[in-house]
């Protein structure tokens, strides 16, 4: 398996692992926190806190400003009817 085929099933795994925790019922707020508190903390154990605070603040820098999937679609979503 190469490195992009892993970090694809990573992700895979990841997604339907989060998907399963909200189809028990869990609110996606919590099981979205859950889960970064998680990466943060293996991030911080594997590398060490600055290097896991140094990746923190280049992936805050990348999505800082994106609007959040609902915003997104009302926003591209087609007016309906007459104003």
């Amino acid at each position: 398996m190469t490195e992009d085929e892993a970090e694809d099933r990573v992700g895979h795994v990841m997604r339907l692992a989060l998907a399963a925790l909200c189809h028990e019922g869990i609110k996606p707020e919590l099981v979205l926190a859950a889960a970064h508190a998680e990466v943060v903390a293996a991030l911080a154990s594997t590398f060490g806190g600055e290097a896991a605070a140094g990746c923190m603040r280049r992936a805050a820098d990348r999505i800082e400003g994106l609007p959040a999937a609902a915003d997104a679609a009302l926003a591209l979503a087609r007016p309906m009817g007459r104003a």
